[in-house]
């Protein structure tokens, strides 16, 4: 999730070097939790706290996680009520399946969606006309963002 944020080689090895560090400046690492690591790192001094900066930076995620949840759960339930309030019951159920199904639809091409989307009406053929690879310039990118997508959920 936050894997621009951190690099995981500094990291595993800023991890091996943690207990020792913290050890030597008098903390217990056998129960060693967030606030200790909090504690520790407020007690470094600059050019210290640096050489530890992935902890650093694992550190202010872990406080800052719990706020950006809360958030998150917060914008979900108003457009949730949103949308339960402004869609259909048709409409909710091909989102459903849309999700439940989403290997299927992760296997549509967004140019064959556009022209079976645009061949229902005659207005949107005389509107739109037919679509090609061209005409969707982020289709290579939605690909590439389905592949990254399966590999995590495979992960």
């Amino acid at each position: 999730m936050y894997n621009e944020d951190l690099y995981s080689f500094k990291l595993k090895g800023q991890l091996l070097l943690l207990p020792q560090a913290a050890e030597s400046m008098g903390f217990d690492t056998s129960e060693f939790d967030v606030n200790d690591l909090v504690t520790f790192l407020q007690s470094l001094v600059s050019y210290r706290r640096k050489l530890l900066s992935e902890i650093s930076t694992l550190g202010k995620l872990l406080l800052v996680m719990p706020a950006a949840n809360e958030r998150s759960f917060s914008a979900l339930k108003r457009v949730k009520t949103y949308l339960r309030s402004s869609t259909g019951d048709s409409r909710l159920n091909e989102l459903m399946m849309s999700h439940v199904l989403k290997d299927r639809t992760d296997a549509l091409a967004p140019v064959d969606v556009a022209n079976d989307f645009v061949g229902e009406k005659e207005n949107r053929k005389q509107l739109f006309g037919k679509f090609s690879a061209n005409d969707i310039p982020n289709s290579s990118l939605f690909r590439q963002r389905q592949q990254k997508r399966k590999v995590r959920d495979k992960a």
